[in-house]
């Protein structure tokens, strides 16, 4: 077998090249191994990608052509310098010259890596310059953060660097929030209930798998995080039909079913479609599935509905997550997020019945993919309401949106918009 070094390595180039979930991607190569392995390989791919901009830093202050290395020696390279650096593993490891050996690093730049100290990568820089290599964020994702008026800047790019916090959605039809907590609690898991949301649960320690207990399969609980717990709360109301416009993978739409006995699940992937039917085979839960494209607006409405719209966009706000995301991203690939984001806020609008309600959101930070959205909508008649309940930091449109912040509301960043169509 690979040495987890070496794996973390080429699992960086595999989710690189494919731009897939490393974490997602580390499940399939790696699921059947060892948990000590699967740890040490995913812990050293995420540190090498959360800091890959530092690492490429170092990597030429000791003189070596970043831009010219193919990508396999490049992230072998990284891991190198981060297990250096980070983990302060020795040089004379043996499982360190496997890594050295596929970097191709000579041992001139070895040496002079040797003398850098990480501080090093920044040290002459400056203003946003300085956090993006510290913090190894582009710099077009910080003069987004910088726009959209991220409160506590730095504090925000420290914590995107750690793994994020982990919430359960309890399926609260099938059992109670403080009876699945005194199950889990004889399994080993420390659980904190949250203050704001009923049906969720703060993962605050955990002993194996989150997805590997009887309860999880038993349908008990559901892995979500709480910003898009909050989404389905918003969505809430009595009597109306509850459809979402982008249902895959089915953590928001099996949750309205979960709140509000049955929901329907428009989806263009039969792939995500397969996923939510799964879901909600497993969760106990009423959802229908329509393999759609909710952009050509394919449901005939006739009575005031409340339509969810949660389109694909740029994951900036899971960087705790999936720090990857931060590489393949671009200022190209944000517009294309952006034009598919308002032309699916655009049918719903043409497609909700007048005393309808539409809920935007978004798991990410740039006032493009989120207020800039809705204020557009807003121009096709939609009016921005208050929404309930309101645990982040007011926005625009009307200061009745709302942005959470993994710094500041320990989940993911998120935006959340709620608009009436009278």
């Amino acid at each position: 077998m690979l040495s987890p070094w070496v794996a973390a390595a080429k699992l960086t180039v595999r989710a690189l090249k494919e731009k897939v979930s490393l974490r997602s991607l580390a499940f399939k190569l790696y699921g059947g191994a060892p948990s000590g392995f699967r740890a040490e390989v995913k812990e050293v791919a995420l540190g090498a990608l959360r800091n890959y901009l530092l690492l490429d830093r170092l990597l030429k202050l000791a003189g070596l052509n970043v831009e010219g290395l193919p990508l396999e020696r490049l992230c072998s390279a990284r891991v190198l310098v981060y297990l250096l650096k980070f983990k302060r593993c020795s040089p004379s490891d043996p499982r360190l010259s496997e890594v050295a050996k596929l970097s191709r690093i000579d041992s001139k730049a070895l040496k002079l890596l040797g003398r850098l100290e990480v501080e090093d990568a920044y040290a002459d820089l400056t203003g946003l310059e300085r956090l993006s290599i510290k913090y190894s964020t582009p710099m077009w994702i910080l003069e987004a953060l910088m726009k959209a008026g991220a409160p506590k800047l730095e504090a925000l790019l420290k914590r995107l660097q750690r793994d994020p916090a982990r919430w359960l959605r309890v399926s609260t039809h099938l059992t109670s929030r403080e009876e699945l907590a005194k199950r889990l609690s004889k399994r080993g898991f420390k659980l904190k209930a949250d203050s704001d949301l009923h049906d969720v649960l703060l993962v605050k320690q955990v002993k194996g798998s989150l997805t590997a207990t009887p309860e999880y399969k038993a349908g008990l609980y559901h892995v979500q995080d709480k910003a898009s717990a909050l989404v389905g709360h918003v969505a809430v109301a009595k009597g109306a039909l509850h459809v979402d416009l982008t249902g895959g993978p089915g953590g928001k739409v099996t949750h309205l079913a979960q709140l509000e006995d049955y929901s329907v699940a428009c989806e263009v992937s039969p792939p995500r479609c397969a996923l939510i039917r799964t879901l909600a085979r497993r969760v106990k839960v009423n959802v229908d599935t329509v393999l759609c494209d909710s952009r050509l607006s394919p449901l005939s409405l006739r009575k005031p509905t409340v339509l969810l719209v949660d389109p694909p966009c740029s994951n900036l706000g899971r960087l705790c997550y999936e720090p990857e995301v931060k590489l393949w991203v671009n200022k190209e690939r944000l517009e294309e997020f952006i034009g598919l984001q308002r032309a699916l806020i655009k049918a719903a609008a043409e497609a909700a019945p007048r005393g309808s309600l539409i809920i935007y959101s978004a798991c990410t930070f740039t006032r493009d993919e989120c207020e800039h959205v809705v204020e557009e909508a807003c121009k096709q008649g939609l009016e921005p309401v208050d929404q309930r309940p309101f645990i982040g930091i007011a926005t625009t449109p009307g200061r009745k949106a709302q942005r959470l912040y993994p710094h500041l509301h320990n989940t993911a960043g998120f935006y959340i918009a709620k608009l009436a169509k009278e």
